[in-house]
């Protein structure tokens, strides 16, 4: 069974050479003599279209050769044409053919081949193909004319080959048999581009090797390939040798990664590492593998102009970027018919902590990988580099999952949660802007650098293959320092929305906004900022906030209240500057006012002053309202309306305060209080009665 096809290429010359020496007669009688030929050695053949050229030569349309006996096969060639020469002159050839021996070159040319072996659901065809030989005609008193092979050579060059639903492409391979080399097949390189199961391509293509085929290889107990090399997916992988024991069915080799380029957008570097492997029927096994970043390769995080806003260092830590890797791979289905391969018990060390994989899956038929990484204590200090004016310390070891969805469509995560019980520390050193006014720049009234420190971050990440990416954040706290000036949210969160719409890549959406703030809280509903003309627009809502803490935010210490205070602040930002229209804060429930006064203080006031303070001695309100309007040159107009009581002033009656603040109050507002600004109109308003 082995030889057979070598026996069916014997013959197929030896009918072809007949068919040669009567060139002269009719199509007809080629015909018989071939069919003849085919009957002797138990075999069918079909003719069309039997023609010829000139000298030398032969044609047809169509020529198959089958056999019905077990194994069977089938074997067709279309536009066929046969070529003989000798390097004998005419009289040399014909001396020796009368002699009964004449040596020569014959060369089969096919539009077309194909072998079919229907018993392995095997077909091998190959476009373009052809075939030389050296043949011996002999002849002997007793068996007349024959030939003798005495040298063949046929290059696959674009060859498929079909098993089953697996289909190898762009297969080459140099075939040379000799006949004084027992015709036995050298090593040479074997090539294939394409690996393909169900019409799904594998992600493996561009594989080499050397290798010796033969018939005989296949009953081999082990078979050994050289130099081997393979494209997976957009890596060059190579081992220098690969093992597969025929009887256990089971390919033993190591993958070496050398110098793999990471030049990707937003990507630079190379890698490199090794992948110990086992391939079985049943899948792979990886074991005890490492891959490590070269010095100087990084991950680039830039804002939608193109400045770079953040730097991954993969080798940042000095030792391998994934180390210890191991894993299970489960081919779902026979090798040949493959619909998805699983990838089971995966787990590696990456930055001192661990990356793990329970269920993974690369769908075939949708060419769709999932990959559910679960994360451990991932460190991250040396690893991440703010870039421009920023600096930080990530003491932030990060567990979690972080399901990776990979398609056509490109990389999606599917709902990723990531938390760390650790805290970021991220600090700001603006560099002076002599052409910003300090006095209306919101942010930064001085070059002072400002730090904004993160606890205990937890997000709920998603990110569409089109690059939109929504994260919900949570935080235990949120400080930031300036100076001496020291702001602490608590518990905020809210969901960040980026890159939603590819024409606006630099708009950021902030939705459902909350915050703990001075013992109240903050919030915006949604707001959608963008960070390359510095623009927004939003409502900024105050609930429950205490009097008391606003006040002490300013340092004021002759006021005392109780109660809070809720509200709500339309917000225009527009740059370094900003406008609020129309705002409004009112009392959340009843409280007091006390403002103290010293004895120095009554003595040296008039009688209407001393009447007001006794009335804010101990004044009782039932409404605090506020109307707010700030321009963008910080201008602000702010009426502010008080009623209420005091027990000891006037028999209790009620007094009503209107007070009307007009001043820039930029810096009050950076801490969310008017306090001050109270404090100078009631101290005003006290002196006019």
């Amino acid at each position: 069974m082995k030889r057979l096809p070598a026996a069916a290429l014997s013959l197929l010359l030896l009918v072809l050479v007949t068919a040669a020496a009567t060139w002269f007669t009719s199509p007809r009688v080629i015909r018989h003599l071939l069919e003849q030929q085919a009957t002797r050695a138990g075999l069918e053949l079909r003719l069309e279209q039997v023609g010829r050229l000139r000298w030398g030569s032969i044609s047809c349309g169509m020529l198959e050769l089958s056999t019905t006996s077990t194994p069977s096969w089938n074997l067709s060639l279309d536009n066929v044409r046969l070529t003989w020469s000798t390097s004998l002159s005419p009289a040399t050839a014909l001396k020796q053919f009368q002699e009964g021996s004449l040596l020569v070159e014959t060369v089969i040319e096919a539009g077309q081949a194909t072998l079919h072996l229907p018993d392995r659901n095997l077909k091998l065809s190959d476009s373009g193909s052809e075939l030389s030989a050296a043949i011996m005609l002999q002849r002997s008193a007793d068996e007349g004319w024959k030939a003798v092979p005495q040298q063949l050579d046929y290059a696959i060059t674009d060859a498929s080959l079909d098993i089953n639903t697996l289909h190898l492409g762009g297969i080459s391979y140099p075939f040379s048999f000799c006949r004084d080399n027992d015709w036995k097949q050298q090593t040479a390189p074997l090539g294939i581009s394409s690996i393909a199961s169900n019409d799904a391509p594998l992600p493996a293509r561009n594989f080499s090797a050397q290798i010796a085929l033969s018939p005989e290889l296949l009953g081999s107990e082990l078979i050994t390939l050289e130099r081997c090399s393979v494209d997976l997916m957009e890596w060059k992988a190579s081992t220098p040798a690969l093992t597969y024991d025929n009887t256990a069915s089971t390919a033993i080799f190591t993958l070496h990664l050398d110098d793999i380029s990471l030049n990707e957008p937003g990507v630079t570097g190379t890698f490199s590492g090794y992948l110990p492997l086992t391939v079985t029927p049943k899948g792979i096994t990886l074991r005890q593998g490492s891959l490590k970043s070269a010095p100087g390769s990084e991950l680039f995080v830039r804002s939608s102009d193109g400045h770079p806003l953040a730097t991954l260092h993969p080798a940042g830590r000095g030792t391998e970027t994934l180390q210890d890797i191991n894993a299970e791979i489960r081919f779902e289905g026979p090798l040949d018919r493959l619909t998805s391969l699983r990838v089971t018990d995966a787990s590696a060390r990456l930055f001192d902590g661990n990356i793990g994989i329970t269920n993974g899956i690369y769908q075939l038929d949708e060419k769709r990988t999932v990959l559910p990484l679960t994360l451990q204590n991932i460190q991250l200090n040396d690893v991440i580099e703010l870039e421009g004016d920023f600096s930080a310390s990530f003491n932030l070891p990060v567990s979690g999952t972080l399901p990776l969805v990979i398609s056509e469509r490109g990389l999606g995560i599917e709902a990723a949660e990531l938390a760390s019980s650790g805290i970021a520390l991220i600090t700001h050193h603006p560099k002076p802007d002599s052409t910003r006014a300090a006095s209306t720049d919101l942010f930064t009234t001085a070059a002072l650098p400002v730090s904004y420190t993160l606890s205990s971050p937890s997000v709920l990440l998603d990110r569409s293959p089109t690059g939109k990416i929504t994260i919900d954040f949570r935080l235990s706290e949120f400080v930031r320092e300036k100076g001496r000036d020291k702001q602490l949210l608590q518990e905020p969160g809210g969901k960040l929305t980026l890159f939603a719409d590819p024409g606006e890549p630099a708009v950021i959406t902030l939705e459902h906004f909350r915050a703990g703030f001075l013992g109240g809280s903050i919030g915006i509903e949604t707001v959608e900022y963008n960070i390359s003309r510095h623009q927004a627009q939003f409502v900024l809502q105050l609930d429950n906030v205490p009097l008391q803490k606003l006040l002490s935010l300013q340092g004021v210490n002759k006021v005392l209240a109780s109660g809070s205070v809720r509200g709500t602040l339309p917000v225009s930002i527009d740059g370094p500057v900003f406008e609020i229209h129309q705002g409004a804060m009112s009392a959340a429930q009843n409280g007091t006012i006390t403002y103290q006064t010293s004895e120095e203080e009554m003595s040296a006031a008039h009688q209407g002053l001393q009447t007001t303070y006794a009335a804010l001695s101990d004044f009782r309100y039932n409404t605090l309202q506020a109307a707010i309007d700030i321009a963008p040159d910080g201008e602000s107009f702010i009426a502010l309306q008080l009623k209420g009581h005091n027990p000891e002033f006037q028999d209790g009656r009620e007094v009503h305060l209107n007070i009307n603040v007009e001043q820039n109050l930029l810096d009050l507002l950076r801490s969310l209080t008017i306090s001050g600004a109270v404090e100078q109109a009631i101290t005003e308003k006290a002196q006019q009665q």
